[in-house]
């Protein structure tokens, strides 16, 4: 879509998008949102309530790479942070569709995940991930749902009241695209005018019905899809503006553009509209609403006018047909060649130059290598004069150290043995000191010297 085709709906970018302070933050409201912010409103909420998460104090303690901004960088900003919302306690059949019918807030939502629950006491429910535009928005809804809980109704008509949740770090801001999709007015709500009734379907199918949380068609044949994120309603519009899905529609000459999602607004609409109790949707919706006709009727050009082809008769084949083909042969040589197999015997062939030998069997050859090596290794291997020898073979090899390895188990059947003999049960390391393989206590063993720099350097875990 052109800028111009966009026209009537974005209006004055200055109006939605200016600097509201020295330190660079924007002031990003999508177009049509007609409710301001009110700084009276939206005082820092205490770190002590109970709809703010809190973290573990090992967790907070610990090194670890910063993940999210912290509240020094913010600069002069004393409001709330966090545009992110975490919604607990949800049913197991939630959807994205239900969840948005329950939000509202200025500047609306960036986008929003439903996924399982990550509580251990709550297995068998889901959580929802919102990010708002705004993290005045956010706080005022963690706290509006936090005085006047919502009932979200679950496919067998019980009731789970969700628990909002403010995250507690600070949200980095808006990403480079992000702020792109802001400041060019693209929201969540996609609105196709004059769209072909027969092409609904197919339009859903092709910008993923996975991603569209809400469809309305009105009697002009004006389609809007609500998508659930920012991202999924760019790449949709995308997608119709290339014409990729082959319809014929002309994004620019039908004047395709954004308009105010559902998430935007006040929440007291989601009261006086649904008395707190939101309805349950189900996850095949716009299958149930879309496909059956006229809105899934229309096929491409490629398949709409092709003559259905018979499918092609192919001859069964036969034993020695796929003998032949695996031995690759001719058919009337099958008989032949089997017969000659049964009478055959292996074959070796020397390589000269080579300890290798290849061996022809009946049906298949064999590898073989006679390495001299071998003989050396069975009589200098654990030569104390060797050891410095073999250990730099392994290496040079990228083998495993058969050395070390033989030696380890030699060392560990001495050990079996000094424990059977004191009487101890299989697995106690025995008392053993003075021995031929040098055993001692293990106060006794020296410390590396890098074992001995990380105890003397590593964090106190006391509180």
């Amino acid at each position: 879509m052109d800028k111009e085709d966009n026209h009537q709906t974005t209006g004055d970018l200055g109006a939605y998008c200016s600097s509201s302070s020295d330190d660079g933050v924007r002031d990003i409201a999508p177009p049509g949102d007609q409710q301001g912010l009110d700084d009276d409103k939206h005082d820092h909420l205490p770190r002590g309530r109970s709809d703010f998460l809190t973290y573990h104090r090992d967790m907070a303690r610990m090194d670890h790479p910063e993940i999210c901004v912290p509240i020094s960088d913010q600069g002069a900003c004393l409001g709330p942070q966090s545009r992110r919302v975490i919604l607990d306690n949800l049913s197991l059949d939630a959807t994205p569709a239900q969840v948005l019918k329950g939000i509202r807030g200025y500047g609306g939502i960036v986008s929003v995940l439903v996924t399982r629950c990550p509580s251990v006491k709550r297995k068998s429910a889901k959580a929802a991930l919102v990010e708002f535009v705004y993290p005045e928005a956010a706080a005022e809804y963690a706290d509006c749902v936090h005085k006047r809980p919502l009932i979200y109704t679950a496919r067998d008509n019980v009731g789970h009241s969700p628990t909002a949740y403010l995250v507690p770090t600070p949200s980095w801001f808006h990403s480079q695209l992000s702020r792109h999709l802001l400041e060019n007015g693209v929201t969540r709500s996609l609105c196709l005018p004059n769209f072909p009734l027969d092409a609904v379907w197919f339009l859903i199918c092709a910008v993923g019905h996975g991603s569209v949380t809400s469809t309305l068609l009105d009697q002009e044949n004006n389609l809007t899809l609500e998508f659930s994120s920012l991202f999924d309603a760019a790449r949709a519009a995308r997608i119709v503006r290339l014409d990729h899905v082959h319809i014929g529609y002309g994004a620019g000459k039908n004047n395709v553009h954004y308009r105010p999602d559902s998430s935007q607004g006040n929440m007291e609409d989601v009261y006086r509209t649904t008395d707190g109790v939101i309805g349950y949707i189900d996850s095949q919706f716009l299958h149930q609403a879309w496909n059956k006709a006229p809105y899934n009727l229309y096929r491409p050009g490629c398949f709409s006018n092709r003559e259905p082809t018979p499918p092609t008769s192919r001859l069964k084949q036969t034993k020695d047909d796929i003998l032949a083909e695996h031995f690759n042969i001719d058919a009337d040589e099958v008989c032949d060649f089997l017969q000659e197999r049964e009478h055959f015997q292996s074959t070796t062939y020397k390589i000269v130059g080579s300890t290798i030998s290849l061996t022809r069997h009946k049906y298949s050859w064999s590898i073989s290598s006679k390495d001299s090596i071998k003989l050396l290794m069975a009589n200098t291997l654990h030569h104390p004069d060797w050891e410095k020898n073999w250990d730099t073979y392994f290496h040079s090899c990228g083998l495993i150290n058969l050395r070390r390895w033989e030696q380890y188990g030699s060392m560990a059947k001495h050990r079996r043995e000094v424990a059977s003999a004191q009487g101890l049960k299989a697995g106690t390391v025995p008392l053993c000191d003075g021995c031929e393989w040098r055993c001692q206590q293990i106060k006794s063993t020296p410390v590396p010297g890098l074992v001995k720099e990380w105890c003397a350097t590593r964090p106190s875990t006391e509180p």
